[in-house]
């Protein structure tokens, strides 16, 4: 079920720039992509397969940096303080794969 979020409210003001994934929980909005719920063949479908790969190699990817970063398992800090330890976090990690 939907719930509006902190996150939902900041999208619908514009105050992100990209777009967000989101499963079929969420109502398709124009910044944040969720699949076709009964997608017809071709197009639509494509799109849903395209959609679930980036959804899992992102989750995926979050998963790894959890594993190898202990912090980011229960961060409770702003977004911005968030986003600046996920950074350092993820260039650490390419550091590391180096």
């Amino acid at each position: 079920m939907y719930r509006e979020s902190n996150l939902s409210n900041r999208l619908q003001r514009g105050e992100f720039d990209g777009l967000l994934l989101g499963d079929r929980g969420y109502p398709c909005q124009p910044r944040l992509l969720t699949p076709y719920p009964d997608p017809e063949p071709g197009p639509q479908q494509n799109f849903n397969r395209a959609h679930c790969r980036t959804r899992a190699r992102v989750e995926m990817t979050i998963g790894l940096l959890k594993a190898r970063f202990q912090c980011l398992r229960h961060l409770r800090v702003t977004p911005e303080r968030a986003c600046d330890i996920i950074v350092a976090c993820v260039v650490l990690h390419n550091i590391a794969t180096i």
